[in-house]
């Protein structure tokens, strides 16, 4: 089975919730050790927490490329360079369409580089796959993607996270809404012209609930 790489480092959670029936079938389409699912480094948890800890991820790591000494974020940059070049694929497959994809795509060691056609720098690609942006989800636009490289989604449904006893590892982290602050009243207050009004804080952090979604 020819080897694949999938480009999905967005930083936004509800993309990859919405991408994850997709990447459940790439991830099935090809035997363990034949595929490598590249993610953002504030998103990699949640990845885990679907798809298992030996889930073959390649953490894209963000937060270190994008702050502290130029030294460290260059070292940080260029040892996941390595990492992404350490193999040769067949198919590298951009799901996720964006500038940092589009980059990794250049960077990656693949036979074919395929994309959306409504990504950026499209010299990056060998193949770019039409999708309708204007009238369909973006949840059709990862399953066309998947299915470019002759790989179909099982359900048009999201995929649903396991339950907490089923990742115990997660089990002491799990306090709000998988991914998302837990929105908590804090205060009433009264004002001048007599109504009253409720002040709210975002608990910070990220505090995972596995199962939360479907």
């Amino acid at each position: 089975m020819n080897k694949l790489l999938v480009l999905m480092p967005t930083r936004y959670l509800g993309n990859m919730v919405i991408a994850m029936q997709a990447i459940a079938a790439l991830l099935s389409s090809r035997a363990a050790g034949d595929v490598t699912l590249v993610v953002d480094d504030n998103l990699a948890d949640l990845v885990r927490a679907a798809f298992g800890e030996d889930a073959p991820l390649l953490v894209y790591p963000r937060r270190a490329v994008a702050s502290g000494p130029i030294l460290a974020r260059a070292r940080a940059y260029l040892g996941f360079i390595r990492a992404l070049r350490q193999y040769r694929y067949d198919i590298a497959l951009d799901i996720d369409g964006s500038v940092v994809s589009a980059r990794l795509m250049r960077m990656a060691r693949a036979r074919t580089r395929i994309g959306p056609d409504f990504g950026y720098r499209p010299r990056a690609y060998d193949r770019l796959v039409p999708v309708d942006q204007v009238t369909r989800h973006c949840f059709d636009d990862f399953t066309t993607l998947a299915a470019a490289i002759g790989v179909p989604t099982e359900s048009p449904d999201y995929y649903r996270i396991p339950r907490v006893d089923t990742a115990p590892w997660l089990e002491e982290h799990s306090q709000g809404t998988l991914g998302l602050p837990a929105f908590i009243p804090r205060q009433q207050k009264i004002t001048s012209n007599g109504t009253s009004s409720v002040s709210h804080r975002w608990q910070t952090g990220w505090q995972p609930q596995a199962g939360s979604l479907s």
